[in-house]
């Protein structure tokens, strides 16, 4: 599937910091206006074969490369390029290949708690106590293949099928946002692929995980301030495609200072200086934190329902084959 906000990963890096003033914190209050639940797969251990042609390019930028320490080892052309397990009879057939093993060590993985705490902590207070995440990690099993190529670059994006067997028992109905985390791999190891994104999000159409959206991310990557960024676009996605959010805008904003009810629309996270409302409209802004506080009370208003998976929405859509149930609805938390 083709991730969506391939570069806008990298605006959130750019935009992230802050000149703005710091909130002040808000104790804890129960209960906050909404509980939603977000699933976090920790990807241990996966391995993957790169199978393909060789890159005839002689720029480096247009191939797809798995190095070591010393650089790239491997060239592919990446417009043919596949990743299958270790043991698909294609890897010896090929024309090349090479494979590579991402590792998420117990420091990462440590790491990973703080980040998901942090994010947490983060909506609560930018939604001044109205959102309060349930957040559930989750420890997967050694993975094998599960990549493809990310839109039409170099790099890689792990695919949500990947996760089906060993993920979808551990999620629900209730799943409101999904979240896989990959190790980097160490060079000394091995070869590592190209990973010149190390985060997108899809929206269900283009390839969801257990009926909600779905965000990959390398450990690395995995900041709270860009979990923040992805936190809001699978909101935004949700917003739209599960629960059919009449949205009067659509993206198409008037101009700044439009005087609507702000809780009739809801922009996505890199949309700070385009949103009519916003402080930030019509400037080259920072995004975050001071644009999610804009987003989580002027356009979250108070006690606002929000169902993050299509398996509860109580409509037939997707792939169900009655109102919430069939297809995948039906192999949740089995």
């Amino acid at each position: 599937m083709r991730p969506a906000l391939s570069y806008l990963a990298l605006l959130a890096i750019a935009c992230g910091s802050t000149s703005g003033p710091v909130l002040e914190r808000i104790p804890p209050r129960l209960p906050p206006g909404s509980n939603l639940r977000v699933d976090v797969l920790s990807v241990r251990d996966i391995t993957s074969c790169a199978i393909g042609n060789p890159c005839q390019s002689n720029n480096p930028a247009n191939c797809f490369a798995l190095s070591d320490a010393n650089g790239p080892v491997q060239t592919f052309d990446p417009s043919g390029i596949e990743f299958v397990p270790p043991d698909d009879p294609r890897v010896a057939q090929a024309p090349r290949s090479g494979c590579f093993e991402l590792l998420l060590d117990d420091t990462a993985r440590s790491t990973l708690e703080q980040t998901f705490a942090g994010l947490r902590d983060e909506v609560f207070q930018l939604s001044e106590g109205q959102i309060d995440l349930d957040v559930r990690i989750h420890d997967l099993p050694a993975l094998t293949g599960g990549f493809n190529r990310w839109e039409n670059s170099t790099g890689i994006f792990l695919t949500p099928s990947t996760l089906d067997a060993a993920g979808l028992p551990l999620v629900s109905r209730d799943t409101d946002y999904v979240f896989a985390v990959t190790g980097d791999g160490v060079p000394a190891q091995g070869l590592l692929p190209n990973i010149p994104y190390c985060a997108g999000t899809n929206w269900l159409g283009k390839g969801g995980f257990a009926g909600s959206q779905y965000t990959w991310t390398t450990a690395s990557c995995a900041t709270s301030d860009l979990m923040l960024w992805h936190w809001l676009a699978q909101t935004y996605f949700g917003l739209r495609d599960i629960d059919s959010f009449p949205d009067i805008y659509q993206n198409q904003f008037p101009g700044c200072g439009t005087n609507r009810d702000p809780s009739r629309w809801f922009p996505m996270p890199d949309q700070c200086g385009a949103d009519p409302d916003a402080p930030s409209c019509g400037t080259s802004c920072s995004l975050l934190p001071d644009f999610a506080h804009h987003v989580l009370t002027a356009h979250w208003p108070v006690g606002r329902v929000f169902i993050g998976n299509h398996c509860r929405n109580q409509i037939q859509d997707f792939d169900e084959t009655d109102v919430d149930v069939g297809g995948v609805c039906d192999e949740l938390g089995r």
